[in-house]
């Protein structure tokens, strides 16, 4: 398991930058992420299988800050924006340590 972190965010702040992150998903989506913090998830984006975690390049090459559960679907943030995947197209998901 890995431990909850933010890229390119000093340890003490992450958590607030985390939930600037929240705030923002929640308006994207009209409806509050739920509280999970999610590393990783192993899905079909663009085609592809993948797997897609906090901290690495996502498809569009940006680093990915945040993974939020929104309901029906996932939301993967980085700074250029953020993608949705549904949840009928992943496989699994994983969780930071606690």
């Amino acid at each position: 398991m890995t431990a909850f972190f933010v890229p390119g965010t000093p340890g003490e702040q992450a958590d607030r930058v985390y939930e600037d992150l929240r705030e923002r998903a929640a308006l994207d989506h009209d409806c509050p992420p739920r509280s999970r913090r999610i590393y990783m998830l192993s899905c079909r984006r663009g085609g592809t299988d993948c797997e897609t975690y906090v901290g690495a390049d996502d498809l569009g090459g940006e680093t990915v800050h945040a993974i939020f559960d929104v309901g029906d679907r996932y939301a993967i943030y980085a700074p250029g924006g953020h993608e949705v995947v549904t949840k009928r197209q992943t496989y699994a998901v994983v969780e930071f340590d606690a």
